[in-house]
């Protein structure tokens, strides 16, 4: 057995048991679990303490008086980072991909120090104390994670709620963190994921406007009471974006930043600029399906500043009157609405067809936009809404919203270069360019019904009469469109 295990190594009796442990392992790193190295920050009550102290004290005059929308914002994440990196310096620290979910770092020192102690005096009496320290100190540390989780999902969605007691009882595997595209080294991922959701992307048109003219009245976007809600309102275990800007540190010291972040935010709205270090986004690829290998098998979702966030709510709170009062039929991105409520629509006037009279024949054309969110054209989209938007401040605002963005890819705790994004919306930030695709897309309607008459024409030639295309009934998700076509021809026998 030399030859294919190494040397016995003993360690300490598991629980109360008065037997040592004794594993040998094969030769070879294989079974071992896989180490791996983040940088993360050392988050306590007392960092809490001494950058709130810091928020307290600074004077942020700074920011106020830089000139331009770019330099203040700059300012500003300057300002908080070096706030973070002087109270919560970040370290270098060693995780297990095997690691339980309550393994925390005090629990890892105390067994530490319980195995060394072990090898050193074997079994003392400060050892049995160590040991009890352990096993007490786990018990903890399991019952405050499970206590938490429990407490977090009572509000959540049910489903929510199942997927954590499967994936716990072993019925459901954990996703991994690591990204495992076939013919591709882990250094090279984020790179070719990046190209290939590049790859989606169309030309836009040039993008030039003239010069806007200026009202004579000059509102201001928010005011210090609404950011300061939104800020406290933020869920603070969200990801951040590019900036860095944790959501936690907003929504804790939501008194402090609130002032300043008004500021900001009436100032973009002024100048019609949206700082670029709010448009560039770190991309966290999804998997469409367990077990993905190859490039299309992912799904890109943005990752902003938080702050960018609240910005776009802002603008959101503006404008959505106006684009969604030319929406119809439309069920996505829309409060009190749902998928639900698209079926029951559609289900509804074929029920209507059918009773209106005999011998009708209701056919239903499934369509689906490919790319929906990456392939919309920005010179297009912004020719729709100034159809539908007056004030020349939310056109230079969205026109600069659209143009400039960048974004990079996350995998494997590695980054790849920076694209500029030339079309589409952003997929998973929020819904302002959600509510800009479905409230402005008049030509993808005209599009839907041309090809909807084609269709019926094919079936018509089969030796089958159609009717004219009734109205489009769209979907929610990723351009789904219900196209229920009614005939009243009454030498077609009606269909089940």
């Amino acid at each position: 057995m030399g030859q294919f295990y190494n040397t016995p190594e003993v360690s300490a009796p598991v629980g109360t048991s008065d037997h040592a442990c004794v594993s040998m392992m094969p030769k070879g790193d294989t079974c071992r679990p896989k180490k791996e190295f983040v940088y993360a920050r050392k988050i306590n009550s007392t960092t809490k303490a001494a950058l709130g102290l810091c928020m307290a004290m600074e004077d942020w005059n700074h920011v106020l008086s830089a000139e331009g929308i770019e330099n203040k914002t700059e300012a500003l994440n300057t300002t908080i980072t070096t706030m973070l990196d002087t109270c919560m310096p970040k370290r270098r620290k060693r995780v297990r991909t095997t690691d339980k979910p309550w393994m925390t770092e005090k629990v890892k020192s105390i067994i530490q120090n319980r195995q060394e102690h072990f090898h050193k005096h074997g079994r003392t009496k400060k050892w049995k104390i160590l040991r009890n320290q352990a096993q007490k100190l786990v018990k903890q540390a399991k019952d405050s994670y499970y206590t938490r989780h429990i407490q977090q999902l009572k509000n959540e969605n049910p489903r929510k709620w199942w997927d954590f007691v499967n994936t716990e009882l072993g019925r459901k595997q954990k996703g991994s963190n690591h990204v495992r595209i076939d013919g591709v080294s882990e250094e090279d991922v984020a790179t070719e994921l990046n190209n290939f959701f590049a790859e989606s992307w169309c030309e836009s048109n040039s993008l030039s406007i003239l010069p806007l003219p200026r009202l004579k009245y000059n509102k201001e976007l928010c005011s210090v009471g609404e950011v300061k809600l939104l800020l406290k309102n933020i869920n603070g275990r969200k990801a951040t974006g590019p900036d860095g800007i944790p959501s936690w540190l907003l929504k804790e010291h939501a008194e402090d930043l609130a002032p300043v972040i008004t500021h900001l935010f009436n100032q973009s709205f002024t100048e019609g600029k949206l700082p670029s270090f709010w448009k560039s986004a770190n991309v966290v690829p999804i998997p469409k399906e367990p077990g993905a290998n190859q490039l299309n098998q992912f799904r890109p979702i943005s990752l902003i500043s938080v702050i960018a966030k609240l910005l776009e709510k802002c603008m959101l709170k503006r404008t959505s009157d106006h684009i969604l009062s030319v929406v119809k039929d439309q069920f996505a991105y829309q409060k009190k609405s749902s998928t639900t409520i698209a079926l029951v629509k559609a289900y509804q006037s074929w029920l209507t067809a059918l009773d209106s009279r005999e011998g009708t024949v209701i056919r239903v054309l499934l369509a689906d936009m490919s790319k929906a969110f990456d392939r919309v054209n920005h010179a297009t989209l912004m020719l729709r809404f100034c159809e539908v938007i007056s004030d020349p401040r939310d056109i230079a605002w969205t026109l600069d919203y659209l143009h400039g963005r960048t974004q990079r890819v996350f995998a494997n705790n590695t980054y790849s270069q920076w694209t500029h994004i030339t079309s589409g919306v952003p997929q998973g930030v929020l819904e302002y360019g959600h509510v800009l695709l479905v409230g402005c897309s008049k030509g993808q309607e005209e599009e839907l019904e041309r090809v909807q008459r084609r269709a019926l024409k094919i079936i018509s030639r089969r030796g089958i009469r159609a009717a004219p295309p009734p109205s489009i009934s769209k979907g929610t998700k990723g351009g789904s469109c219900n196209h229920p076509a009614e005939t009243n021809d009454e030498s077609i026998p009606p269909t089940s």
